[in-house]
């Protein structure tokens, strides 16, 4: 996912613009608006940048946020810390990304690149990662966060705007067969059924080629399926039933069988990962939480409407 926000510029962090107006130091920038469209990055130089090891401050590490520094002042007012030394205020400016708090590691909160822009604007890149189902990570909560400095760009700038990324890494590597994720992905399955009980709410989905697409949702509860419900759309027609106690199953015609997220990987195992990969496009894919989300297969020689195995809208604890 990409989007493209504003850059709080200086001291201002991410959801404090009510108090700019109070409290902005003097020199600071103002703040700009960005549209993505209109940047034309690709035509402006990219400024050198230096990693700082300096101390940010605990609010400023557990809340993250994002802010272009251009005096001592500035820096003490953002990050609650002195100024680091290492920094010629006059001569340099300092930009930090931070992602906040995580449960655990393997997350990045990168400054990916700082660029002059046209009127004297600034463009600051950022790039958050999250670690992949096969990535290893500690067990601790972590705060990622850059800091970087870099001169001050001739003509000064007077305005700034922020270029954001989201990417989740993949730790998978060329040499893990399907099985092997698969099974990695029943072991966070597993783990988070033991942590969390297996009182849960998920959904199967399918959309057709002529428009028409559905979604199954079934409750669990104590590691049984206690209600289903079914929405239909095609175009402006939409069809909607729930069944609970004794209706359970008496749409036969309609919606995906009754079964648990436990049915879903039994069935990716013995179903479709078995069948001819040089027959078939295999599509096996996982949330951000490691949990299956596809695990299809389409025949060849199929044009529409051919793909076999589970596909899941949504998995949640309840």
């Amino acid at each position: 996912m990409t989007t493209r926000n504003l850059l709080f510029a200086s001291f201002l962090s991410l959801g404090l613009a009510a108090c700019a107006a109070e409290s902005t130091p003097e020199g600071d920038l103002p703040i700009g608006d960005a549209t993505g469209e209109d940047l034309g990055k690709a035509d402006h130089t990219g400024l050198q940048l230096t990693k700082l090891d300096a101390d940010v401050g605990t609010d400023r590490r557990t809340d993250g946020g994002r802010a272009i520094i251009t005096s001592a002042a500035s820096w003490e007012n953002y990050f609650g810390t002195e100024a680091p030394a290492s920094v010629d205020f006059s001569r340099e400016w300092v930009a930090f990304f931070g992602s906040g708090i995580q449960n655990t590691g393997g997350f990045q909160a990168n400054i990916t690149g700082i660029r002059t822009l046209e009127d004297d604007g600034l463009l600051l890149e950022t790039e958050a990662v999250s670690p992949g189902a096969f990535c290893v990570v500690t067990q601790a909560l972590t705060t990622p966060h850059t800091v970087v400095k870099f001169a001050i760009p001739s003509p000064r700038p007077t305005w700034a705007v922020g270029d954001h990324h989201d990417r989740v890494q993949d730790c998978a590597g060329p040499d893990i067969n399907l099985e092997a994720q698969l099974d990695h992905s029943l072991g966070q399955w597993n783990t988070a059924v033991a942590a969390n009980g297996a009182d849960y709410t998920y959904s199967q989905v399918f959309a057709s080629f002529i428009g028409l697409s559905g979604e199954t949702t079934f409750v669990v509860r104590d590691g049984a399926v206690v209600e289903r419900s079914y929405l239909q759309t095609f175009g402006s027609e939409i069809e909607q039933w729930t069944e609970t106690g004794a209706d359970l199953g008496s749409h036969t015609d309609q919606g995906h069988p009754i079964a648990l997220v436990d049915d879903l990987y039994a069935q990716c195992e013995t179903e479709i990962l078995p069948l001819d990969d040089g027959e078939h496009f295999m599509n096996l894919q996982f949330d951000d939480a490691g949990l299956l989300r596809v695990c299809t297969a389409t025949h060849k020689l199929c044009n529409d409407d051919c793909d076999r195995g589970p596909k899941l809208g949504f998995i949640r604890f309840d």
